[in-house]
């Protein structure tokens, strides 16, 4: 079976096509007629690729698990089940790339982000874009990150110290922020923290007895 039988990836030739071939056999073509036809066609490819990515985002995002957030944030906290204040988790993006890449790949995606755009104050944002292999392709612009030095930082950061970052780290770190923010939001990704096994993503602790070997 190919590839594009297996992902779901097919698809019956331009109608369109069709008929620019027939017209290209007749003497009665003229340049007017044929620019129509080459417009209606690819009008018609880019509304078969928009429908082939979101099929193909739908059976992605009825395949892939959720991220488990391994990292702790010493700055946020957050009060348990158990009633304790802990550190909040969040997934990086490495974490994120090694859940969804594969799931992406399998049905055809790809994405990257575009150079960051950083602000006067200070203030970093950069633009995810999701793109499926017949063409289509979507973007989504991250949350405005500050970057510490910056005015945007200054004015949020009183409770925080200084790192002994480089410039060109503050600038790193605030672009990989930017990134998990993007991606999350562009696949619309669920990420829980990691002591979830054995209960629903929720986090309420399942009910029943449990199973015994007998």
């Amino acid at each position: 079976m190919s590839d594009e039988m297996q992902t779901g990836l097919a698809a019956p030739a331009n109608p369109t096509l069709a008929i620019i071939q027939q017209a290209i056999g007749s003497d009665k073509l003229d340049v007017e007629t044929l620019e129509r036809l080459q417009q209606m066609y690819e009008r018609e490819e880019a509304r078969r690729a928009e429908a082939a990515f979101h099929d193909a985002f739908a059976k992605f995002k009825a395949e892939c698990p959720p991220v488990i957030k391994r990292t702790t944030d010493h700055y946020n906290k957050r009060v348990n089940r158990e009633g304790v204040t802990v550190s909040r988790k969040y997934a990086t993006l490495e974490d994120i790339s090694a859940v969804v890449d594969p799931v992406l790949a399998k049905h055809g995606f790809s994405y990257k982000w575009n150079d960051p755009r950083i602000s006067d104050d200070g203030v970093i944002t950069i633009t995810f874009k999701l793109s499926h292999r017949l063409g289509h392709s979507e973007s989504t612009l991250s949350p405005p990150i500050p970057v510490e030095g910056g005015k945007a930082y200054e004015a949020i950061s009183a409770n925080r110290k200084p790192t002994s970052a480089s410039p060109q780290q503050r600038m790193g770190v605030a672009t990989t922020y930017a990134q998990r923010y993007s991606i999350v939001a562009g696949l619309g990704l669920t990420t829980v923290d990691d002591d979830y096994d054995g209960q629903p993503i929720g986090g309420t602790e399942q009910q029943g007895d449990t199973i015994t070997e007998d």
